[in-house]
């Protein structure tokens, strides 16, 4: 290590310490000055005694900095109950820290300066976050807890213990891929829930709507078809964000495609981007439908739905077993059979499949644009399907005005290109 080098680190500590310190200090800003134990100054110095102990540690001995350290916590439990027993009920946000800060500094001198830097930056954050998420907290019930333990628990736990790999037939069944389509309609569940409690449920069902289809248009209809059989009088607001999600799969098919076998771009483009100007102006529609006077005194209770993503995910293995046997049995055309029953679940990964036969050959690029547009078509009367199912029949005028009309519109489009083209 370098003088320049040695010199930019210890100044990183310092700036560490400093950067935390006058945040802090804000926080007790209506404090006398010489009141507090731990100011703006003290941080600073601090970030940089860190630095300094983890120079040391360098020069000599790890153990000196393992030492440093545990002296300076110690030196902070000393404060932190020193002025516990001067004022009952303190905190000991300040303390932590500072502790923090120091190995912060050591970080910073002894490790990977971006980390430091940024771990920094959150340390500052977090502490300037505290009104804003304390009255979050305040508004959080049991439900929302228990919803959002439950996901963790199948994101965070059960996902990274499954296996990436294939199985049976083909080796379609995919542990880890299945139980991702699990967890992707849970947390959508969940996310309408709490978007809808931060923003209304106007703008959070259209949030939600635009950032699921980014994700899975399917797993969005799905989520959302429960979300509106709970909760009747904001079906509305679940269909509009439904037709979101449906713009925002068109137009990832047309990217999509166009990445992995650009000459189908030319077939797709217009009734692609048709259907999906189709749907936004659906959602706009249902969106900008006036609100009924009750709909603020709505309940919204959370949900992490794990049993529909199970059904959901039984479906799929279906598909993917019939969707392989029919390609084994058929040769060529069963690729365009497997792009209608892919439909019915996924329609990225047909696309896919399909572009890439194109790309190599094995399919021409009328036939890649013509089982594009199938699983599309197929997909969106799936989805028709699943919401009717799932919501009920009260919910089949709004699934009729979310699928059918871009479905109608991107079949005229694509017919007048081919007259004219």
């Amino acid at each position: 290590m370098n003088d320049i080098e040695l010199f930019g680190r210890l100044a990183l500590s310092f700036a560490i310490g400093l950067m935390i310190g006058i945040e802090r200090g804000w926080q007790s800003r209506t404090m006398e000055s010489g009141t507090r134990a731990l100011g703006v100054r003290t941080f600073a110095l601090v970030g940089l005694l860190g630095g300094a102990f983890g120079l040391v540690g360098q020069l000599t001995d790890d153990m000196v900095t393992a030492l440093g350290g545990l002296g300076f916590v110690a030196m902070i439990v000393v404060i932190y109950f020193t002025g516990l027993m001067k004022d009952q009920g303190r905190g000991a946000t300040t303390e932590i820290a500072a502790i923090l800060t120091f190995v912060l500094g050591i970080v910073a001198m002894r490790g990977e300066m971006e980390v430091a830097a940024a771990a920094a930056v959150i340390v500052a954050a977090t502490l300037g976050v505290k009104k804003p998420l304390h009255d979050w907290i305040k508004r959080i019930d049991e439900d929302e807890v228990t919803a959002a333990l439950k996901l963790l628990v199948i994101s965070v736990v059960i996902l990274p213990l499954l296996p990436d790999r294939g199985y049976g037939p083909g080796e379609t069944i995919n542990p880890y891929v299945l139980w991702w389509i699990v967890v992707v309609i849970a947390a959508i569940s969940f996310a309408a829930h709490t978007a809808m409690r931060l923003f209304g449920q106007k703008a959070g069902a259209a949030s939600v709507g635009l950032l699921g289809g980014l994700v899975s248009s399917t797993a969005t209809t799905i989520a959302f078809a429960r979300f509106a059989k709970d909760h009747r009088p904001v079906a509305r607001y679940a269909a509009g964000s439904i037709a979101l999600a449906c713009a925002v799969m068109f137009m990832r098919a047309l990217v999509l495609t166009g990445i992995l076998f650009r000459d189908a771009v030319e077939l797709l483009w217009l009734p692609l981007i048709v259907a999906s100007v189709t749907s936004l102006a659906i959602a706009a529609a249902l969106s900008f439908k006036t609100q009924p006077k009750n709909d603020a005194a709505i309940e919204l209770e959370a949900s992490a739905d794990i049993g529909t993503g199970l059904k959901f995910v039984a479906a799929f293995i279906a598909v993917a077993l019939v969707t392989h046997y029919a390609q084994q049995a058929f040769g060529h055309q069963g690729a365009l059979i497997g792009s209608a029953l892919g439909g019915l679940v996924d329609v990225d990964a047909t696309n896919a499949t399909m572009a890439r036969l194109g790309a190599s050959g094995g399919a021409t690029v009328v036939e890649v644009a013509l089982a594009v547009l199938l699983a599309a078509a197929v997909n969106a009367i799936a989805k028709a399907v699943y919401a009717v199912v799932i919501a009920g029949r009260a919910f089949a005028p709004y699934a009729a005005l979310v699928f059918l009309p871009p479905l109608a519109t991107a079949g005229a489009a694509f017919f007048i290109e081919r007259q004219l083209f």
